[in-house]
């Protein structure tokens, strides 16, 4: 069993880093406001319909909402695992909130620079937003649900917060149940998002490969993140677990150790 000495991730660190993410999915509903004004001046459905897409094609259409109800099942369950691990939960936050704030940037660059024409769903008729700021807020405190947004397509934001919910329980859980069932919810899911026309399929497939590729590159603690900034090096690969023993400012990283059940201590 290896053992590692470094700095501890603490609550300010993890703190700052989900104010970080607060600030950029603010600058990212605003910039969908933006991409929703463009499609309803440019691209009118009469002239612009959706694009051939393989997975509209064979899965049928079915009524919105469905996704966003398998989205927070997600969710909840990521939450659940996060505060059922005995250590390492300020870890797993802060890994999560830096993942998520880089593909934000991310996909407010693409849905930015290449406005694509809506799918068959209720953005072929997108609403004004008369209100840009509440507007913005009202996406980031209900992660979209109750925001007016049409446009903001490649690649999929929905599939952001499914994957990285899904990878949380895969990386940090050790009960099998718990990962297929995060498997199968978001198995689940992406049906559910190409059946309400959500996305076309190359969204979610974009989002599937960035998210991940993204959530592996990125560090799980504060020290990594410091020596990748101050060093300008490759991150290296973190470990699938990663739970921390504090030994005053320091933490002692047991990097083959699986993450234990809050309920295994008592």
């Amino acid at each position: 069993m290896s053992r590692v000495l470094v700095q501890e991730t603490t609550w300010k660190h993890t703190a700052g880093m989900v104010l970080f993410w607060v600030v950029t999915m603010f600058c990212h509903t605003s910039t969908m406001n933006v991409v929703n004004k463009r499609l309803r001046s440019l691209l009118p459905p009469e002239t612009h319909p959706p694009l051939p897409d393989l997975g509209h094609d064979f899965i049928p259409k079915m009524d919105e909402g469905a996704n966003d109800v398998l989205l927070a099942l997600q969710v909840l369950l990521c939450i659940g695992v996060t505060v059922s691990c005995a250590s390492g939960r300020m870890e797993m936050l802060f890994r999560y909130a830096l993942a998520y704030s880089v593909l934000v940037w991310l996909r407010s660059c693409t849905i930015l620079v290449t406005t694509l024409p809506a799918t068959g769903n209720h953005c072929q008729h997108p609403k004004q937003i008369k209100h840009p700021l509440l507007n913005a807020f009202l996406g980031v405190v209900t992660g979209g649900a109750a925001s007016t947004h049409c446009g903001d397509l490649m690649f999929s934001g929905h599939t952001i917060a499914l994957v990285l919910s899904m990878m949380i329980t895969l990386t940090y859980q050790e009960r099998r149940s718990l990962k297929v069932a995060a498997v199968l919810l978001f198995i689940a899911d992406v049906y559910c998002i190409i059946a309400t026309r959500s996305h076309y399929t190359v969204d979610i497939v974009v989002g599937v490969y960035v998210t991940l590729t993204t959530w592996h590159l990125t560090p799980a603690t504060w020290h990594s993140f410091v020596s990748a900034l101050s060093t300008y090096e490759p991150l290296s690969l973190p470990t699938h677990n990663e739970p921390y023993l504090v030994e005053g400012e320091m933490a002692v990283l047991d990097v083959d150790s699986p993450c234990e059940d809050s309920a295994s201590e008592m």
